[in-house]
């Protein structure tokens, strides 16, 4: 739950930030990717990691979401995210019913 709230105050943050960085430190797009995307990139490549024979214990004891979770399930409820990909209606990562809590 606290992740998916998450969401919803780090962009905020990342647009107040890049909101105050001079013109010459902003790019329109980096890569091909625009900032919002690169935003949405950072925050799944946070989670990246290789998992080994003791992820399988981790799973069964942490009270936090594994990381593909992370990834995966809590941009799809934050409707930036599905604006900055460009994500169609249909798209998986763009939910119809979105889980809000505030």
């Amino acid at each position: 739950m606290a992740k998916n709230n998450d969401m919803f105050v780090i962009p905020q943050a990342y647009k107040k930030y890049a909101a105050k960085l001079k013109d010459s430190e902003k790019s329109e797009s980096v890569d091909g990717f625009t900032q919002d995307q690169l935003f949405f990139l950072g925050f799944s490549q946070m989670w990246c990691r290789k998992t080994g024979e003791f992820a399988i214990y981790e799973r069964l004891s942490d009270v936090h979401p594994p990381p593909e979770i992370r990834v995966d399930m809590v941009p799809k409820n934050f409707p930036p995210f599905a604006n900055a990909f460009h994500c169609s209606p249909e798209s998986r990562m763009n939910l119809r019913h979105r889980c809000s809590i505030w």
